[in-house]
């Protein structure tokens, strides 16, 4: 989807999915909670509008959160890439609870840029959940 939008007249007013949204100067994509997967699997995926995109790319561990079973989880890659180009990589372990469950990095993504992240994790579980945020400021 080139230059994404905003989902405020949608159905979706929270905007989950995997497009990048723009509201004035700001823009930002949630991909909503999904299921823990061992298969690289694309969580957003869009092309960026005639803006600079400066901000930050949030990744968060797979949880059992509906349970109260804090104590299980999985450790949960990401992979960003820019153009078909793999860019960055990183990594959280809710299982071991030995590094954070969540990793934030910051982006610079130029204008016109195809952006795709995509998640894989050591386990499967529908029941354990991990998502990805992309919020920050555009500049025309």
């Amino acid at each position: 989807m080139l230059g994404g939008g905003n989902p405020i007249g949608g159905s979706n007013p929270s905007g989950t999915g995997e497009r990048l949204n723009y509201i004035g100067d700001f823009a930002y994509a949630y991909s909503g909670r999904h299921a823990a997967s061992t298969t690289l699997t694309t969580r957003m995926k869009f092309t960026t509008g005639d803006s600079l995109f400066v901000g930050e790319l949030t990744g968060m561990g797979a949880v059992y959160v509906d349970s109260g079973d804090l104590a299980s989880g999985y450790i949960t890659g990401w992979e960003v890439f820019f153009n078909g180009e793999s860019i960055a990589g990183l990594k959280v372990d809710s299982a071991q609870e030995d590094q954070p469950h969540e990793y934030v990095i910051p982006l610079i993504i130029p204008a016109n840029t195809l952006v795709e992240i995509k998640t894989v994790s050591n386990g499967a579980d529908a029941d354990r959940k991990t998502s990805t945020m992309l919020t920050g400021r555009v500049y025309y």
